[in-house]
């Protein structure tokens, strides 16, 4: 009888898990629709013949971003605590996210995978993020790296690409409370951001060196400032107010 009661106890948890990677999945397909959207038409459709796969090559804006210190802020304070500052981390990633239009694409512990087809989108939505966590008085910093490139939207709900690993590089590399994105997406950055230069860097995984920019918002950005953005992420740049 115990027998009996132990695999039915362990067929009910393995349904339980099964259930719960149904709903991400789900998740995951309802929070790639915006991206999907924004694919153009000519995006090449390419079909895997041996796996019976297919994948689409699109030109995405990717984000990593995670919390500083984390491990050692669990090992010190407990698990609740950091609990809490996770949910507060999640929350302001989501409202971020949702404001100006970005996919989450994943979580990463204390971390997260962003993705969008307009690099503007995706460095509002961080530099806004960060300065959400600053005002609410996190204990954790943020960090981040944002990279745009071509890559495989593969499976409907992952890509692979070098934009992707760039991102993550650079979001390794940044420090407490900055936002490192290539050169060539500085000018898409906010006006009430604060850009540093950081020239000739080594990027581990990729050859020669790098120019940088290194962003860092405000505590919060003004209503004003925000209202704007969110006008032109409504009507394009030339809204007027």
């Amino acid at each position: 009888m115990a027998n009996g009661t132990k695999i039915i106890e362990v067929d009910s948890a393995i349904r339980c898990e099964e259930a719960i990677r149904d709903r991400r999945a789900q998740d995951r397909r309802a929070q790639d629709h915006t991206a999907r959207e924004d694919t153009v038409r000519e995006d090449t459709v390419h079909e895997d013949t041996v796996h019976d796969r297919l994948f689409v090559r699109v030109e995405r804006t990717f984000a990593f971003f995670d919390l500083c210190g984390f491990t050692t802020f669990t090992d010190v304070v407990g698990d609740d605590e950091a609990v809490d500052v996770l949910n507060q981390f999640r929350a302001e990633t989501r409202r971020a996210c949702w404001a100006h239009h970005v996919r989450i694409v994943k979580w990463l512990g204390d971390g997260v995978m962003l993705a969008a087809s307009k690099p503007r989108s995706v460095i509002i939505a961080a530099v806004e993020l960060s300065a959400g966590m600053t005002s609410l008085g996190s204990p954790l910093l943020m960090r981040g790296g944002i990279a745009r490139g071509p890559v495989v939207l593969f499976e409907d709900d992952d890509y692979v690409g070098r934009a992707v690993n760039l991102a993550a590089r650079l979001s390794d590399c940044a420090t407490p409370g900055s936002i490192l994105v290539t050169a060539d997406l500085a000018d898409e950055a906010p006006p009430w951001a604060t850009l540093q230069p950081v020239a000739g860097r080594v990027i581990r995984g990729f050859s020669g060196t790098r120019n940088l920019v290194a962003i860092h918002g405000p505590a919060r950005p003004s209503i004003e400032h925000r209202a704007r953005n969110l006008s032109e992420a409504a009507f394009g740049a030339g809204a007027e107010m």
